[in-house]
């Protein structure tokens, strides 16, 4: 929705300045400064933000710079913006855009338009990397169809959605192309006693379609709330109230991390009857509660949201805080990414030591410390040798016990310094508990019992099973660990088979490793 008025309060000039460091806005997303995209004397409302598959950050919004409304673009490719791109320039207005890159690499852009001079429609354009289509009306009727959203589903449809007032209030429409022809429109919402309007539209990673929009009630103080509803595949859900302040929420977007949470954002009067962008979160069983992401002086309207591919979370807005002109801004978040290993535990057959060919178990427990699901891998080493890699899935805040099992097989025999480490995660900064070195083992050869050491023979294994071993084992033969009396030769190194008699076994267990090393 556009807003046109001019404000009462005296104007400013406010300057701000991208900081490297970011600040905390909220205990779960860290916020950078408020960023001028835009700086004309003009009025630049209703941006969309994308990242194209080549890294380039996309803005398309639309402004009067012209004497008209048009639709104008920039792009960011890591270092600095592009100048602004005229993308339409008939002599009517042509507003409210919405940006999508399609499997095929080509940037489409739909808007509305009042250049039948009767009411709005919606037209489309497309970029195929060199140049743009010409304008291509999709939505054309009496009555007004308009602020249109677009988006591509896995199946290679691409639909769109947009409020219109043909039933004789807004309501919701939608329709999609399936790479040969569109569809017919459907309604989407029914609802009469509400204005439907400012629709936005994804799909998540589950293949559940989402569309959310702000519902104004028609009776007197026309309240606006955010409401949204889900397509599954073969049926939509019931309309789902999201926001329940008495003042206005308006102008949604919606998007989805990489970690699944579902993210909306829209602008709201409720702090002082001014306009602010606020946004909260869906972490797949609850939402979190309403965030204010901005706290100006004048109004911030018309939100839009992406994450990029260094996770990232920009949202950009309208403001009109200089000169009572509305101009663009943006942010840049990050959400508290945090994992870490907590315990690394080695189980032997014996306390302190193994016999090679054994399986060694050796226990790691992770934990997410961050305020978002996360997917992570786990691996785990001995010395620096990877035993194995386990990859698993944390809710914020849980905690997850693993099991890796150590084929000591062919392993040389000797103490082994037990380790294991996560990962990092897309966006974690602090890594100092990915990793964790909590345990020693040791791996012997069965049947090596004794070592030479400064020229005697002592009851500490050397890594070798020779004639020590088999001489330790016949000098003791027949003796027996008695429960109230052992027998005066009685070594328990030599009663390899732990059976508490020195026999013929401990003599053919040595004799069968005998050579090994």
């Amino acid at each position: 929705m556009v807003e046109r008025v001019l404000s009462k309060a005296a104007t400013f000039s406010l300057f701000i300045v991208l900081v490297i460091a970011f600040v905390p806005f909220c205990n779960a997303v860290s916020w950078s400064l408020d960023i001028r995209l835009t700086t004309d004397i003009s009025w630049e409302m209703a941006p969309s933000i994308i990242q194209a598959a080549d890294g380039k950050v996309w803005v398309a919004w639309h402004s009067d710079k012209t004497g008209n409304e048009d639709i104008f673009y920039k792009t960011y490719e890591g270092l600095s913006w592009s100048s602004d791109s005229q993308l339409t320039t008939d002599g009517q207005n042509d507003m409210n855009p919405s940006l999508m890159q399609a499997q095929d690499g080509r940037v489409w852009a739909v808007f509305d338009t009042d250049r039948s001079l009767l009411d709005e429609d919606i037209y489309y354009k497309v970029f195929d990397g060199a140049s743009w289509s010409a304008d291509v009306p999709l939505v054309v009727t009496l009555l007004p169809d308009k602020n249109p959203s677009i988006t591509q589903t896995v199946d290679g449809k691409i639909w769109v959605v947009w409020s219109s007032v043909r039933t004789g209030d807004p309501e919701i429409y939608y329709k999609f192309f399936d790479g040969s022809s569109w569809s017919n429109e459907t309604q989407l919402t029914t609802d009469q006693n509400h204005d439907d309007e400012d629709p936005a539209i994804m799909q998540a990673r589950n293949g559940v379609v989402w569309v959310v929009w702000s519902k104004t009630l028609k009776s007197a103080g026309k309240t606006g709330d955010i409401y949204y509803k889900t397509f599954d595949g073969s049926s939509w859900s019931a309309d789902t109230q999201l926001t329940t302040d008495t003042y206005d929420d308006l102008n949604p977007t919606i998007m989805q991390s990489v970690n699944d949470r579902i993210w909306v954002t829209w602008n709201s009067n409720r702090k002082a009857n001014n306009d602010n962008i606020f946004y909260k979160i869906f972490d797949g069983a609850s939402w979190t509660d309403d965030t204010q992401l901005t706290n100006a002086m004048e109004h911030d309207k018309t939100p839009s949201i992406t994450q990029i591919t260094n996770g990232s979370i920009w949202i950009v807005w309208a403001s009109r805080r200089v000169l009572s002109q509305f101009d663009l801004y943006y942010r840049l978040g990050m959400e508290l990414h945090d994992v870490a290993v907590l315990s690394v535990t080695p189980y032997a057959s014996h306390t302190s030591f193994g016999y090679r060919g054994e399986i060694i178990y050796v226990e790691v427990g992770v934990q997410n410390d961050g305020e978002a699901k996360e997917a992570i891998e786990v691996r785990c080493y001995a010395d620096t040798t990877l035993i194995k890699s386990r990859s698993v899935s944390l809710a914020s805040g849980e905690y997850r016990s693993m099991v890796f099992q150590w084929n000591t097989t062919g392993v040389k025999p000797g103490p082994r310094v037990i380790s294991a480490e996560v990962m990092p995660v897309l966006g974690e900064t602090d890594v100092a508990d990915n990793s964790l070195t909590d345990g020693t083992v040791e791996v012997r050869i069965f049947g090596d019992i004794v070592g030479m050491y400064s020229g005697s023979l002592k009851p500490i294994p050397d890594g070798r099973v020779d004639i020590d071993d088999f001489g330790t084992t016949i000098g003791h033969y027949g003796c027996k660990k008695e429960t109230a009396w052992p027998h005066p030769a009685w070594d328990s190194v030599a009663d390899v088979d732990e059976n508490l008699v020195i026999d013929l076994d401990d003599i053919m267990l040595v004799g069968a490793h005998f050579g090994e090393i």
